[in-house]
């Protein structure tokens, strides 16, 4: 939405192919948290796709979502 408006385009017009981000950096699913967290910070993403064995994406992690599990660890 906001890479459409940015891009001059009619949100409710454009197409998803107009603004996704074409072949995105990606994580494994086995992938450690810290290094998901490395990985985020050195490309300045606060979101990546998780992919599988087969490079499918079968998922989206968040910063949010990193920093609840690194948060639960410190705790106990």
């Amino acid at each position: 939405m906001v890479r459409a408006i940015a891009d001059g385009l009619d949100p409710q017009q454009a197409r998803a192919d107009l603004v996704m981000t074409a072949d995105p950096a990606t994580v494994d699913v086995d992938e450690d948290v810290g290094m998901v967290a490395v990985k985020m910070m050195r490309l300045g993403v606060r979101h990546l796709p998780v992919v599988n064995k087969s490079g499918k994406a079968i998922g989206l992690v968040s910063a949010r979502n990193l920093v609840a599990v690194l948060e639960q660890g410190s705790d106990g």
